[in-house]
């Protein structure tokens, strides 16, 4: 007989109980997929859209909306075909695999064993690609977790210069600032 492991995330949305005390451990109310689905979803999106919907979605990210560097290369091959398409004067043509593929072999970047994976992952059909409101979710969801990863990193560092200097607490509280410019992007609106 075998016991089903609890998950000790909590549910999106819900409160976890510590166990011990009672106390509050944590609230979730990100989404439960990873950001490897998140960004692998768009991008399977993107392929087969037609090149001037591509490079007007891609004209609303950064790179840094990606946390996975090869995800972001495979990204950026879309991009480029897109814009080649545009430029040969067929922006209603579709973004294939097949171009994003050659594009990817020019460049060297299928040497790299994640690149080859997140592509194989985006073209095998193991899944069908979104509908095109849910690729601009997607890409929402994409800037909603760059600002969720940007607060963890400002808020530890926010955390650790708290007994620091007055020099390293000016330089924390600059670093929040810029936090203002995701939000908005993420949507969040900010006073």
């Amino acid at each position: 007989m075998t016991d089903t492991k609890q998950s000790t995330r909590p549910v999106q949305g819900q409160v976890q109980d510590d166990n011990a005390g009672g106390g509050v451990i944590a609230f979730d109310d990100t989404s439960t997929t990873s950001p490897e689905l998140l960004e692998q979803g768009l991008i399977r999106g993107l392929i087969g859209a037609p090149a001037t919907r591509v490079i007007a979605l891609a004209n609303t990210l950064v790179p840094h909306d990606f946390h996975a560097p090869h995800n972001h290369t495979v990204f950026a091959a879309v991009v480029a075909c897109a814009h080649a398409l545009v430029e040969a004067g067929c922006g209603d043509a579709p973004v294939s695999a097949e171009r994003v593929q050659q594009h990817l072999q020019q460049a060297g970047a299928l040497q790299q064993d994640t690149v080859a994976r997140a592509l194989i992952a985006v073209t095998a059909g193991a899944y069908l690609p979104p509908a095109w409101p849910d690729v601009e979710q997607l890409a929402t969801g994409m800037k909603q977790a760059r600002l969720r990863r940007a607060l963890v990193v400002v808020g530890e560092d926010c955390l650790t210069t708290a007994t620091a200097s007055t020099q390293e607490i000016t330089r924390c509280l600059s670093r929040l600032h810029g936090l203002v410019g995701v939000a908005r992007r993420a949507g969040v609106e900010v006073a």
